[in-house]
């Protein structure tokens, strides 16, 4: 297997340089090694579906796509490139129905707006598209969008008669009509309905994605709240209210029920369940049985509620919250096995995970398997320390989630692994528990070092809680200034558990606010090598560029984090610590290994961000190593490639223009200060043209060309006398330089100008004809 990493890992880079060379089919033999040594990644198979892309094999670069998405579980990156593939082959239903899948996955998210987005291509591209018009018609008719809400009725009329369903295209007038009884458009569509003509309907309003608003924060906009007059009618709806006494598990079972009575008082097709055709039980039937199954509960009847609830779900008509309130009734009567698979079900939905996965570990942990107990039990307190996580940080928190699940998972002593259990119940699963998992999160975020993210699950296996507490109050001892009460605090948090990395961050730190730096670096290393042994190589990462921060001159270290760095895909961030080093080099006057260093960030360079131009930022530290060391021939190769990604830099043009001339190359010289001289007329900046011409003829007086330049501008700016001057000097320099034939053209072109003393020159010109030299 690590072979074919390696193998996987090689492949792909030469895939992705050729890539940026755009050469396409030395690309396409890179990535289809690396599927060969690793056919489940889905890279590999995303830059096979680039370079059909890029060489108009579009069919190919489909099916890559599509296995990338397959690799990837429906990563959105690829999806949205094979809709966009399948929209530019014309496929504008299958290219409808992943739009339509991608808006799916920003709903899940509470994403709505993007949502929005995607639904919106998906029928633009689809107008047959059914669900998307249902989605867009209850998100505008929640956000008070009247006009795009009754378009996206009547657009689904319009597919309905067009199917021979006069009454459900009747019905879709209706929804409109209610939100505008007087709308011209819907009062048209009833008429064309009845007299069984088609719907042509157009002028209708269109949608402003900039001004839509959410009107929830939380975005959980799609679904209707009950009225408060809708509410008297039912009992049950009392007893919704979230109970700030209850743990993780009841607190999730108030706001099902919730969603339940939502669900009650929503319309068909609205509440996004299988209705008609779809379901054996009708929308009324479903909702009596769901009234009656939360009365029952309400009542402690849970025999009788278990039973109308597996009504509801034989029906084909339940949501994931009837599914969580059946398994906590199976869970209340201790009927394990049933409420596993009813929590399981549940957890198909984002907002139920945490809660699901704490439920099911407790099933598992009564059944006495310990291994899926603690499994689930970790996935529930990964989803809730997600919840409070800030969302730029999400990523670095379910990667140490993963470390932290093995590293618990693996451990041979069942100590750690049940003072986690006992934590988690403790924090949990007691009344109080989300404001104690704010103010642990707030704490652990009020700890967080420069490029580092903590994670709650450390803290239920440091042994106390007081571990935060400690370390909480030597970060406000060190506010004040009071040091050395800080560093006792720190030490304190260290011997309550030695193995929370935490607390050597927190003390490494305070060495560096006391200037302690030598201590400081050596803490910072040790605690990256601790994070690599664990296996965490971005923690690593995030401590030895904090040791590299404050030794910028350790070069051997900064070599190691820019291995880790390419090795994980940071490469700008490995980009600008090759910069440092060069950096760091030069300044030793150890100009060859300068130059190495920033050759090998230049072959690293294609894969670094466009916008951060790393090539010609590297060229140019290059390019100026070697302009010290009067190697003009390397500096013109460098400045001519800085140029081509360049072109308008003034700066670089000279420099070509100046090394043109050192290399004895006079006529490329001429040549490229031509195209720019040219270029800056063209852009309205001639002005630039004499300053730029009197600098280079005063750096070289005997060049002919330059000076023949500056004549010729003198002459058209009238200015004759400054012209012969010019041209007097470029004839002395021609004759000290013995070079006769020369310096008689220049005199013949003086005399063209009519100077003052024009006889001294034509006296000097006839000597040098009669001269046996010339």
């Amino acid at each position: 297997m690590p072979d074919n990493r390696d193998r996987y890992e090689e492949a792909l880079s030469q895939g992705h340089s050729h890539s940026w060379e755009q050469r396409w089919p030395e690309a396409i033999a890179e990535f289809e090694k690396a599927i060969d040594a690793m056919p489940d990644k889905p890279a590999a198979y995303a830059g096979l579906g680039m370079a059909h892309v890029e060489l108009g094999e579009l069919k190919e670069a489909l099916e890559f796509y599509k296995l990338a998405a397959k690799y990837s579980r429906g990563d959105m990156i690829y999806l949205k490139h094979v809709a966009d593939v399948q929209e530019r082959l014309g496929m504008s239903a299958e290219s409808g129905q992943t739009y339509m899948a991608l808006g799916e996955i920003q709903l899940r998210r509470k994403r709505l707006d993007e949502a929005v987005g995607y639904w919106l291509k998906a029928v633009n591209l689809d107008p047959d598209l059914l669900g998307g018009h249902q989605r867009l018609a209850a998100v505008y008719r929640r956000q008070g969008l009247v006009n795009n809400a009754i378009r996206e009725y009547l657009a689904m009329a319009r597919i309905y008669h067009s199917r021979g369903g006069t009454d459900r295209a009747l019905k879709m007038c209706s929804q409109a009509l209610e939100l505008d009884p007087r709308n011209a458009d819907a009062l048209t569509a009833v008429d064309l309905i009845r007299r069984g003509e088609p719907i042509v309907l157009d002028q209708l309003e269109q949608v402003d994605i900039d001004d839509f608003e959410l009107a929830d924060s939380s975005g959980d906009t799609v679904r209707r709240v009950a009225s408060a007059e809708e509410s008297e009618k039912v009992g049950w709806i009392s007893s919704l209210e979230v109970e700030d006494d209850a743990g993780l598990v009841e607190s999730k079972l108030v706001e099902a029920r919730q969603r339940l009575a939502q669900e009650i008082f929503s319309e068909e097709g609205e509440d996004g369940l299988p209705s008609g055709e779809g379901a054996i039980l009708s929308k009324l039937e479903r909702d009596a049985l769901i009234s009656q199954a939360l009365d029952f509960e309400t009542r402690a009847m849970a025999d009788e509620a278990i039973d109308c609830f597996e009504r509801v779900l034989e029906g084909g008509g339940a949501s994931n919250a009837a599914h969580y309130c059946l398994a906590t009734l199976y869970r209340e009567t201790l009927r394990i096995k049933q409420a596993i698979r009813e929590f399981t079900t549940a957890l198909e939905e984002l907002e139920y995970r945490s809660a699901g996965h704490f439920a099911i570990g407790e099933a598992y942990q009564i059944r006495g398997d310990m291994n899926k107990a603690l499994g689930h039990y970790i996935a529930s307190l990964k989803y809730v320390d997600l919840e409070m996580t800030r969302k730029e940080n999400a990523w670095r928190v379910n990667e140490q989630y993963n470390y932290f699940a093995q590293d618990l998972m693996s451990e041979a002593s069942a100590g750690k692994v049940t003072t986690f259990i006992n934590g988690l119940d403790l924090f949990l699963n007691r009344p109080g528990w989300h404001k104690r998992v704010i103010e642990a999160r707030q704490r652990l975020d009020g700890l967080t070092s420069k490029g580092e993210t903590l994670i709650l699950g450390e803290i239920l296996t440091a042994g106390s809680l007081s571990v935060l507490e400690s370390l909480h109050l030597s970060q406000e001892y060190a506010a004040q200034g009071k040091y050395d009460s800080a560093v006792e605090e720190a030490y304190r948090a260290i011997q309550l558990s030695p193995l929370y990395l935490a607390g050597h961050i927190q003390l490494a730190d305070l060495m560096v606010k006391q200037d302690r730096i030598e201590i400081a670096i050596n803490k910072f290393l040790t605690i990256g090598d601790t994070y690599l042994v664990r296996g965490d190589v971005n923690g690593a990462i995030s401590n030895y560029e904090r040791a590299v921060e404050l030794s910028p001159m350790d070069l051997s270290n900064r070599a190691r984090l820019i291995e880790l760095l390419v090795q994980q895909g940071f490469i700008d961030r490995a980009l600008d610590q090759y910069i440092i080093m060069g950096e760091a080099y030069y300044n030793l006057a150890e100009n060859d290994k300068a130059r190495e260093t920033y050759l090998a960030a230049l072959r690293l360079a294609p894969k670094g961000s466009e916008d951060k131009k790393w090539r010609s930022r590297l060229l140019r530290a290059i390019a100026d190593i070697d302009m010290q060391r009067l190697d003009w021939k390397r500096a013109l190769a460098a400045y001519n490639e800085i140029s081509a990604s360049d072109p308008d830099d003034d700066g670089v043009i000279l420099t070509l223009v100046d090394l043109y001339y050192k290399v004895g190359e006079s006529s490329s010289a001429l040549r490229q200060l031509d195209r720019y001289l040219v270029r800056l007329v063209r852009k309205g900046q001639g002005k630039k043209i004499e300053e730029i011409l009197e600098d280079l003829v005063e750096r070289r007086p005997a060049d002919a060309g330059l000076a023949d330049r500056l004549t010729r501008l003198y002459v058209r700016q009238g200015r004759n006398q400054d012209a012969v001057k010019l041209l007097d000097k470029l004839g002395e320099a021609q004759l000290e330089a013995g070079e006769n034939e020369q310096a008689i053209e220049t005199l013949q072109r003086i005399l063209q100008l009519d100077p003052p003393n024009s006889v001294s020159y034509r006296q000097l010109l006839q000597r040098l004809r009669q001269s046996p030299s010339s």
